[in-house]
């Protein structure tokens, strides 16, 4: 059976992968990246472009989640695990940049809010990472049965 650690990690990080869906539709949304305008920044023409780039963006962001979960809670990947670790250091830079937007009044308090969220949620996610009963599932010590219990 998969350590109670891992279990946490396995729901809390789904309710980040919501979040972080959640995240993108707002944030494209509220851009409004397709303007035929070229003051805007986007010149005529080249409106797909950014369209390509955003939804291809978005697309790699949710696979690389959807891949450190499986390596983590359903492999036991200690490099994933450190992969996930190296990836929320990075977003520290990120979180800073937002507050840093909210107290200009150039964010809501929506997205600023939707960010607090994902950022709280990957430190339980961290901290489900290292706790002392997830050492044997890091380690690789697990019978052939744990690696089949799918929604436990």
């Amino acid at each position: 059976m998969r350590p109670r650690s891992i279990i946490l990690f396995e729901r809390v990080y789904w309710l980040n992968i919501v979040l972080a869906v959640v995240s993108l539709a707002w944030i494209y949304n509220r851009l409004n990246l397709i303007s035929p305008d070229p003051s805007v920044g986007t010149p005529a023409g080249m409106e797909w472009v950014v369209v390509l780039i955003s939804a291809g963006t978005a697309i790699v962001s949710i696979a690389i989640r959807l891949a450190l979960w499986f390596f983590i809670a359903r492999r036991g990947s200690n490099l994933a695990r450190w992969i996930f670790v190296i990836f929320f250091v990075l977003t520290i830079g990120g979180l800073l940049r937002v507050l840093d937007l909210h107290m200009r009044g150039t964010m809501s308090i929506f997205g600023t809010g939707l960010w607090m969220i994902d950022f709280l949620t990957k430190i339980l996610c961290i901290w489900c990472l290292f706790r002392s009963d997830t050492r044997a599932w890091f380690r690789g010590e697990r019978g052939p049965e744990e690696l089949l219990d799918t929604f436990s």
